[in-house]
């Protein structure tokens, strides 16, 4: 057939191109939406065998109405980060990547680390003074006293570095390169932000704005990795707004409570304010901060991109 230039495909060493490897492989290797599709269905394979382990076997059965222990979050975080990273190392292995291409390079780590814990506690509080000055929520008394106080904040920002960490690395890590390659920085972006408020619709307590800030925190995020090129400092900003709302303040994160918090706190008023059960990520004042905040980044120069984003 070759007389008709029908000629088959070959690779560079000769061998004629199947048509199934057409379908899943490109130039550079494995399409960068089916290397997507096949993390998840790993995170959602690994997920789910955990699962199985831990209520079956161990019979752990978490209350999400319950306030969660620094002991449970730490336990839970830890096992997310290890199928995590696992599925990224293999990922980079079939496409021939090290780990660091997809957003965890070493290099300034620390310094982007701190700037993330360095904005973060302040961008919560931030909101958490608007809603009180404008009488959305009001403290009620110091509930830790003593070595109490350093001894659950570190043990309770354990928890949250790991959460920081967790996260940004399944949906912003491996993922969100992938489909940055196959799509695009906005489209990937605002379907991981999707993703994101999705994965956050079952806690319990959740509001429409609180759907809306979750999205809105995975857009800055996206943002914010643009920016500097690297996970590190989204990681910090999020544990120290998590450990921010959750330990010192002693509001709702997300609609989940969390035992060993320094304040006591209640809100009062409309929802829009106060945040109701969702605590001040159920308020339109953080849709304002967020919104602002990602457009600031998104219009600044970028400082650099993922290596292979």
């Amino acid at each position: 057939m070759t007389g008709l230039g029908l000629e088959p495909n070959r690779d560079p060493a000769g061998r004629p191109e199947g048509r199934v490897r057409r379908i899943f492989c490109g130039a550079e290797g494995l399409r960068p939406g089916w290397g997507a599709a096949l993390y998840v269905a790993m995170i959602g394979a690994m997920g789910g065998l955990t699962f199985v382990i831990l209520h079956y076997g161990f019979h752990v059965h978490p209350n999400r109405k319950a306030p969660m222990g620094p002991g449970a979050l730490v336990l839970n975080e830890a096992i997310a980060i290890v199928f995590t990273m696992g599925a990224t190392l293999i990922m980079g292995r079939i496409e021939g990547r090290r780990i660091w291409r997809y957003g965890f390079g070493l290099d300034g780590a620390g310094r982007l680390y701190a700037l993330g814990l360095a904005v973060g506690f302040p961008l919560l509080s931030l909101v958490v003074a608007v809603e009180w000055a404008a009488g959305g929520l009001h403290f009620d008394g110091v509930l830790l006293h003593g070595v109490a106080i350093p001894v659950y904040a570190l043990w309770v920002g354990l928890g949250f570095v790991l959460v920081g960490i967790s996260e940004e690395a399944m949906f912003r890590g491996y993922f969100f390169n992938a489909l940055t390659r196959a799509m695009g920085f906005w489209p990937a972006s605002l379907l991981v932000s999707a993703l994101f408020g999705l994965s956050h619709m079952s806690n319990p307590g959740e509001n429409p704005l609180g759907i809306a800030n979750v999205v809105l925190a995975s857009l800055f995020f996206c943002v914010l990795l643009r920016a500097t090129g690297s996970l590190w400092c989204g990681m910090g900003v999020h544990a120290a707004w998590d450990w921010a709302q959750s330990f010192f303040y002693g509001v709702p994160d997300s609609s989940l409570m969390f035992k060993h918090h320094l304040l006591a706190s209640h809100a009062t008023g409309p929802v829009w304010l106060s945040g109701g059960k969702d605590g001040p990520e159920g308020t339109a004042i953080s849709v304002v901060v967020l919104a602002l905040g990602t457009a600031w980044l998104a219009l600044r120069p970028r400082a650099g991109a993922p290596a292979s984003a």
